[in-house]
């Protein structure tokens, strides 16, 4: 169950049943959820000798990012990595099928970030709910967010953030949704993933050194089980901050005005593949912006030093 969108997932292969059941753990719920039928997405992943041709001649193509290509038609939208998997949404079947080459079927992060999860969050923001590329925490009731790409270092400042006393929202993926007038921050829980310069950072992380990475070269591991009563449900928008690795000894905080937060924030949110959301989601983009303060972090050379500069400045906004 995530946030109402109850999924169930089949799939014969061993390697692809791994990858769905780590995609899909962190989100399971009690027996006694309320979803119902109707709020159930029925996900089937395969792995085949040679990837079908499923995107019909009419479909309009949305977007391309990072190799995965992205087309619609009709009320399906599919997505596409040449050589490696192709997807298809049924958005009024409540249906994802999706077929992964059998070579590839090893790439789990691949395979759970580029097969199956962009589509999924097409199905989430029918609900209203519409994620963005940064890592969030929570403390108090007010959330903070660091939108950034990667390479930025926001998985290795947010550790530090929790270790500083804050809860985790998302380490990659937080949703934004209404409440109301008001806009609500809400977790998406995967295992947090980490690099190895990363690591030497923390001493909880020791039992991480001399773990095999993935094709990105990170090592993933539960938070909750490291940091016990560190994940938190939800948020309330008050603090956004955009990280960048300077180099330099001290990490240096710079406010910023809504304009330049807004055009900001937009390059990091993950945009609609189905175009009839594109106003949704650029007025909770918009929304989310004004009820926030908003900052550009140089990060120095310590996260620690970064994440109680941080923790100051989330105490000091009002709730």
């Amino acid at each position: 169950m995530i946030h109402g969108l109850r999924i169930f997932a089949e799939t014969a292969d061993p390697a692809l049943s791994a990858a769905v059941e780590h995609l899909l753990r962190p989100f399971a719920s009690s027996a006694g959820d309320n979803g119902s039928l109707e709020d159930t997405l029925h996900c089937r992943v395969q792995a085949v000798g040679h990837l079908p041709a499923l995107v019909p001649v009419n479909a309009s193509p949305v977007a391309t990012e990072a190799g995965l290509s992205f087309s619609a038609a009709d009320s399906r939208l599919y997505a596409e990595v040449e050589g490696f998997s192709v997807s298809v949404a049924d958005l009024e079947a409540n249906r994802l099928d999706v077929y992964v080459d059998r070579a590839q079927v090893s790439e789990t992060w691949t395979v759970q970030h580029f097969a199956i999860l962009p589509l999924i969050t097409e199905f989430l923001r029918l609900r209203g709910l519409f994620p963005i590329h940064a890592a969030a925490l929570e403390h108090g009731g007010k959330a903070l967010i660091l939108p950034a790409l990667p390479g930025s270092g926001k998985t290795t400042l947010a550790i530090a953030l929790v270790r500083a006393g804050l809860r985790l929202l998302s380490d990659d993926m937080p949703f934004l949704s209404r409440d109301g007038d008001k806009v609500t921050v809400l977790a998406s829980l995967e295992d947090v993933n980490v690099c190895a310069d990363g690591i030497r950072f923390f001493d909880e992380l020791r039992f991480l050194r001399g773990q095999g990475p993935d094709e990105r070269g990170k090592v993933s591991f539960s938070l909750e089980e490291q940091f016990p009563g560190s994940v938190a449900g939800q948020g309330a928008p008050r603090l956004i901050v955009f990280p960048r690795l300077s180099g330099n000894a001290k990490s240096v905080l710079r406010p910023i005005g809504s304009t330049e937060a807004f055009s900001s924030l937009l390059e990091h949110s993950l945009r609609p593949i189905n175009r009839p959301l594109g106003v949704a989601h650029f007025e909770i983009m918009l929304d989310t912006v004004v009820a926030c303060d908003c900052y550009r972090l140089e990060t120095g050379c310590d996260p620690n030093e970064a994440a109680g500069l941080l923790r100051e400045l989330l105490q000091s906004v009002h709730i």
